[in-house]
């Protein structure tokens, strides 16, 4: 069996791998907060090169509030194509299909869900048109320096090194070149449930693209985190955090 990491184990692991729940006072300060247009940027949930745009709309159904609210897609593939309901539970966001069946469970805050999808790779990210507060301060960080940074060096990276890894059989590795925090969630501000230390390789599992980069899953232990591929040292410099390592080597 190939293992998720190689040369490396994953320091204080701890926390749980669930989707922290959306914060509010009340269901209906969660239904105002989190309404409105959301956007998937990753390819592989929308059609046509464009991103798939849901709109939870602040509406009950019937005048109900136990009941599912209306939400509404486009550029969407798979489950998310069709008719879809959303509502709160738990302190999650859910959406559902028109006949009731979960598709997604999410947590975040307002500007940014993430969590469980029913379809490969079984998670997504839920977020507004302009992105996070991370995508701004990469992108004016990027506008200063005129790159990214291959880890803590002076070297810029070319353009490519920014992308996800090339998956085969479901898995790719990665070499990561600065200690590197490993998340519940793939959100910036989600548990921190680990670290992995440089000059690791590790076998991921699922990768995603967010409007600060890319986000790739491993597991680790009985858990599975989330690694991002920018970050941003001392809130000054852009920094690549791991590069492609190619396919999984077979056990």
């Amino acid at each position: 069996m190939t293992p998720s990491i190689r040369n490396v184990a994953l320091v204080a692991l701890i926390g749980s791998a669930f989707a922290q729940p959306a914060v509010a006072q009340s269901a209906e300060e969660l239904r105002e907060a989190f309404s409105g247009a959301w956007y998937v940027f990753d390819d592989s949930f929308g059609d046509d090169g464009n991103p798939c745009r849901i709109l939870l709309e602040d509406v009950g159904v019937a005048g109900d509030d136990a009941a599912p609210l209306k939400a509404a897609t486009d550029n969407c593939t798979g489950p998310l194509a069709e008719g879809i309901t959303w509502r709160v539970e738990s302190g999650k966001i859910v959406l559902s299909s028109a006949e009731g069946q979960p598709i997604a469970a999410l947590g975040g805050n307002p500007q940014r869900l993430s969590g469980d999808y029913v379809n490969p790779p079984n998670a997504m990210v839920l977020e507004r048109e302009t992105g996070s507060g991370a995508k701004a301060a990469l992108s004016s960080a990027i506008r200063k320096h005129g790159c990214y940074y291959l880890g803590y060096t002076a070297d810029c990276v070319e353009p490519s090194a920014t992308k996800a890894p090339d998956f085969k059989e479901e898995t790719a590795r990665i070499d990561v070149l600065v200690k590197l925090n490993v998340r519940n969630q793939p959100r910036r501000g989600a548990a921190v449930i680990g670290t992995v230390p440089p000059d690791s390789t590790v076998t991921v599992n699922a990768c995603l693209t967010t409007s600060d980069g890319i986000w790739c899953r491993a597991r680790f232990g009985d858990s599975m985190g989330w690694m991002a591929k920018s970050a941003l040292r001392q809130g000054e410099w852009p920094v690549i955090t791991y590069v492609n390592a190619g396919p999984a080597e077979s056990s």
